[in-house]
């Protein structure tokens, strides 16, 4: 398996995460289609985690078996760290932390008790999405540097991390 094929397996794996349109909440005042579109985007990202996983394994598994060692190999793999960065810096800040959505929510949530509440429930679902996502993508992107550091061996000496305190050790000498 050469570079470019390599980017290409990555390339079918790592399919964009769905969105939400969170402008919407800035200029929507329908209470329930924005529930509408939250539970839909709830059950597209539980989906799309679900079905990148069982992909990763075997595509490891089979690059890890067919790539030659070498620069180029090295370069994809981290071509795919910096798409997985990309998604840990998409899902590291809270919908709140940007000005608009916030006072947007805080005008949503002053209607009425009721809809305070219900626009707090909402808040709560995506929040629940948005970690969910990002711990799935710092997953990712640990296993891709452990990947990484398996380029560089022979396939002989190549470690599979079956054991936890291995991998353990090799994490925290990535962080350090």
């Amino acid at each position: 398996m050469t570079g470019p094929a390599v980017a290409e397996t990555f390339a079918n794996i790592f399919t964009a995460p769905p969105s939400l349109d969170f402008a919407m909440l800035v200029v929507g005042d329908d209470l329930k289609q924005l529930e509408k579109r939250v539970d839909q985007f709830e059950i597209e990202m539980i989906r799309w985690r679900a079905t990148l996983l069982p992909k990763l394994e075997p595509a490891f598994e089979e690059i890890k078996r067919t790539l030659p060692v070498g620069r180029e190999a090295e370069e994809t793999v981290s071509d795919a760290i910096k798409v997985v960065e990309d998604g840990i810096a998409a899902f590291s800040e809270p919908l709140q932390s940007d000005p608009a959505v916030a006072e947007r929510i805080h005008q949503l949530g002053s209607i009425s008790a009721n809809a305070g509440k219900f626009v707090r429930k909402l808040m709560r679902g995506i929040e629940k999405s948005r970690v969910a996502q990002h711990a799935f993508f710092i997953d990712m992107y640990y296993g891709l540097l452990a990947f990484k550091s398996e380029l560089n061996k022979s396939p002989e000496e190549r470690q599979n991390f079956d054991d936890a305190k291995k991998l353990g050790a090799f994490l925290r000498s990535q962080i350090a």
